[in-house]
């Protein structure tokens, strides 16, 4: 009789254990989806330069508006010529003396 009991076990084939199959599957997607060229880590890195350049594109833009006000000044106004031109090239007026003094 035991060898009947085991003949049995033996007989019955085995079935691919389909749920093991699914799921090692589905950890290989998960991970090549992470970590791919066009994963999630790639996606979150792109979106932070993003940012990064919006900000950097905001401040190219100011400093653009600033230069454009400089330059409007610079055609119009005598007076702001004459500020930037005695603090950048210490041009004097006639009949001034400009004393200079060693900086520490």
């Amino acid at each position: 009789m035991a060898l009947r009991r085991q003949s049995r076990r033996r007989s019955r084939p085995k079935s691919p254990n389909w749920f093991l199959i699914l799921g090692l599957l589905g950890a290989v997607f998960l991970i090549w989806n992470l970590f791919s060229p066009y994963g999630l880590l790639r996606y979150y890195q792109l979106k932070a330069r993003v940012v990064e350049l919006s900000q950097e594109v905001a401040l190219l833009r100011q400093d653009c508006q600033d230069l454009k006000q400089r330059i409007t000044l610079l055609k119009s106004d005598r007076t702001y010529i004459e500020k930037v031109a005695r603090q950048r090239y210490g041009l004097v007026k006639n009949n001034e003396i400009l004393y200079q003094f060693p900086q520490k």
